[in-house]
């Protein structure tokens, strides 16, 4: 999922709806967020029962690796927590290490407590 230029406030159900699009099966999703392009995007944190809602429609999601900036790291805490209570693995990537992402996806394991040999930049 790619995003890029000004972004309205962060909707953390807007991002749900558009990864559900995606599932096919009953397979979980390896998912690349792409956020290497951003201009412009405000934070809101979600209300309780937004995150609530979320919980119940975002897909099943076995690793997620976001590629942004330094400056949208607290965006990228808030979807990395999010996924990670959803029982999923992820890891946050500088654009300059997007290949490492991509590396990092198509693991065929991972483990958490071993630290990443790439550069990547953990939440």
């Amino acid at each position: 999922m790619r995003r890029h230029g000004m972004q309205p406030k962060l909707d953390i159900m807007a991002i749900a709806r558009e990864l559900a699009q995606f599932q096919a099966g009953d397979a979980p999703l390896k998912v690349l967020l792409d956020w290497s392009e951003l201009d412009s995007w405000p934070f809101a944190a979600p209300s309780l029962a937004t995150v609530q809602s979320w919980k119940e429609t975002v897909p099943s999601i076995s690793r997620a690796a976001i590629v942004h900036d330094p400056k949208w790291t607290r965006h990228a805490a808030l979807l990395a927590a999010l996924l990670r209570v959803c029982g999923a693995a992820v890891r946050s990537f500088l654009p300059s290490d997007y290949d490492g992402a991509i590396i990092w996806l198509e693991q065929h394991r991972v483990d958490e407590r071993a630290p990443y040999r790439g550069r990547a930049q953990h939440l």
